[in-house]
């Protein structure tokens, strides 16, 4: 949904923090899509009188509004869900019942597209949102998803668990789509909209005979439990425009690589969001970490190989310009120019086994366009 623009906008929003034992780091860009950027998020390091956090992507479309509003809205509904259910459900032993938890977790979602509906209809707004979440207590992981975002698990450098996206093609959610009166063209609801589940989207949920959970979209969310284990190292939440570039794996082995070379994590934020625009994201790109105890830390050799590599880009770079000037010394050189050009000479074969894995040379475009206008900044002219 929504026109591209005629140029990315690349200025990113950054952050980062920790708390109980789980630091963060977040970054998001409107990139090519949309007039506004229509990605939210949510991070709370400590909710309520236990030492749980939660935190959240929300993926807006046909506006901001619903995305913006659950963001600041969603965590007060589960927050609820711990103040009124799980401590409740405590027992001596300080145990919890985690299918009360993702009973509860549901209806906090029913709840918010309740109150979205009133806020939303009284601003005459027809946006809707995705939204991928995680409910983190001492002992458990609830991973929560409902649209097309995406959360997943990653221990050993391995992607251990990974949420499922919503779409209109799959078989449960064709059949409900069905059952309401709708119809699956080209891989969308009624040919229009490409996610089953959200919360607003109230054009989609106007069957007054049907529960929230019948209608051409739902809002329920699927929620997943697992125990945490001592060898967990992060959690990785984002919006498809993420993940339509990147598999689990690769965005696996990317921030796996990072980690061991970077020391702030809305740093390495960053540069999955600016590898997933290289790679050919259209869409806003918002992408959320969170770290565990069992991360790993920096590397040294990691660290020294970056250090080489960068070196061999900026001398691979320097010669290159310095040949096409000598051919041509009005050419303007683009980033594509030279990229072709060193990947065709000798210096392929010295910086090909140094890319970071999962994000090959893609994932050093950003530092590579900064060389070029390091030692041909007469040549730059991005106006």
């Amino acid at each position: 949904m929504g026109a591209f623009l005629a140029k990315p906008k690349t200025e990113k929003n950054c952050d980062s923090g920790e708390g109980n034992g789980i630091k963060y780091g977040l970054c998001s860009m409107q990139g090519w899509r949309r007039v506004d950027m229509e990605d939210a998020h949510t991070c709370v390091v400590s909710l309520g009188p236990m030492k749980w956090s939660f935190f959240a992507v929300f993926d807006g479309h046909a506006g901001k509004v619903a995305a913006e509003i659950c963001s600041r809205e969603l965590v007060d509904k589960i927050e609820q869900v711990l103040t009124d259910d799980v401590l409740k459900g405590l027992t001596d032993s300080g145990e919890y019942n985690c299918d009360a938890v993702i009973t509860q977790i549901k209806k906090s979602f029913l709840n918010m597209d309740a109150i979205l509906r009133k806020e939303l209809n009284t601003q005459g707004d027809r946006s809707g949102t995705t939204c991928t979440a995680i409910l983190i207590s001492p002992d458990h992981f609830f991973f929560i998803n409902c649209g097309d975002s995406r959360s997943m698990l990653v221990r050993e450098d391995s992607v251990k668990f990974s949420t499922k996206d919503h779409k209109p093609t799959d078989d449960d959610e064709r059949d409900r789509i069905v059952r309401a009166g709708g119809l699956v063209m080209t891989q969308r609801i009624n040919g229009s909209l490409a996610v089953s589940r959200a919360l607003g989207d109230f054009d989609y949920k106007t069957d007054q005979n049907r529960l929230p959970t019948e209608q051409l979209v739902s809002p329920e969310p699927d929620v997943t439990c697992l125990k945490r284990d001592p060898d967990d190292q992060y959690i990785c939440l984002a919006c498809d425009g993420i993940f339509d570039v990147f598999s689990n794996e690769d965005l696996a082995a990317y921030i796996s690589g990072r980690i061991r070379v970077k020391d702030s994590l809305d740093m390495v934020a960053a540069e999955i969001v600016d590898t997933s625009l290289h790679k050919g994201s259209r869409d806003n790109m918002s992408v959320v970490l969170l770290t565990l105890p069992a991360c790993p830390e920096i590397n040294q050799e990691a660290v020294d190989q970056e250090k080489k590599l960068d070196e061999i880009l900026e001398q691979a770079v320097k010669e290159t310009i310095k040949e096409c000037r000598e051919v041509n010394p009005d050419m303007y050189l683009t980033l594509v120019d030279i990229l072709n050009e060193i990947q065709r000479k000798p210096w392929a074969a010295q910086f090909n086994p140094l890319l970071p894995p999962g994000g090959g040379l893609v994932s050093k475009y950003s530092t590579i366009d900064q060389l070029i206008c390091k030692h041909d900044p007469s040549g730059r002219n991005d106006d």
